[in-house]
Order: C-alpha cells, then structure tokens, then sequence
C-alpha cells in the first residue's frame, strides 16, 4: 500500500491525464473524506480492543464483535483505509493517482478479507455465518 501512495504522488506530480479534482473545495473535501477514514479505522480498531490485530489470529476468549461499526459491516477499518486513499487521491486531483491508490489497495484488502473471513469461519462457525448474513464486507446494502 505504501508503493501506492507514493505512486500516486508520483501521477500527481506528473501531470498525467486529467486533474478531476482542482481547487480548493476539491482539496478539503478530500482532506474530510481522508479524516472520516481515519476515525472510521480508529473507532474499529479501539473497538474491537484486544482482538485487534495486525496479523491474523484468533485470540482465545475472542468472539464475534457485532457492535459499534461492526453492526453496519464487517470489516469498517478496511472501509475506513478506503476513505483515506479516496480523500488522498482527491487531494492529489488527478484520476490516475486516485486509481493508482484505490485499486491496488482494494485488490490487496480483498485478499486479505478472504483470508480473515476463512480463519473466523473455521473458528466460529455458524456465529460467524450469520453474522455474515446480516452484514456487507465493506459498503454497507451493496460489498
């Protein structure tokens, strides 16, 4: 993900394709959009407390957390990382560094969504199955 943050910068200082985005207005709506990403990923992350973290694992009193953003989707940090490489790619204004930064790093979240949801099946069952039921991965009603 950092390779695409910096690849973006990189398009924006280019001048490759067009700027989507000139103006302040754009820039401070993209200033928002990264700060409402950024609460959203703490919220999720202090949320969830000591089953947070950064490798996956299943702690031994761990259970499935329905609460908090976790009631409106399954994976509100990942929502929140996209927010932010949304609000960067605004800031930067151009297309490509808005693609340069959201899709590598969706592609590298969708994998490791994957990854998390068989370890959480495998471990919870038919908790977890539900839970997934009710809830979408990222926006909610829609992924």
């Amino acid at each position: 993900m950092v390779g695409s943050i910096i690849a973006g910068h990189l398009a924006a200082l280019s001048n490759v394709g067009p700027r989507l985005f000139p103006g302040v207005p754009w820039r401070l709506s993209g200033a928002g959009l990264f700060a409402a990403g950024t609460a959203l990923r703490w919220w999720s992350i202090v949320h969830l407390g000591s089953f947070f973290s950064v490798d996956v694992a299943i702690a031994c009193d761990h259970r499935v957390v329905e609460t908090g953003p976790y009631r409106v989707v399954r994976h509100p940090s990942y929502t929140g990382l996209l927010l932010q490489c949304a609000g960067l790619g605004v800031v930067l204004g151009t297309a490509l560094s808005l693609f340069v930064i959201i899709v590598p790093t969706f592609l590298v979240l969708c994998h490791r969504i994957r990854v998390e949801e068989r370890a959480l099946l495998a471990n919870f069952g038919k908790d977890y199955e539900v839970y997934t039921r009710r809830t979408k991965r990222l926006l909610p009603g829609v992924f």
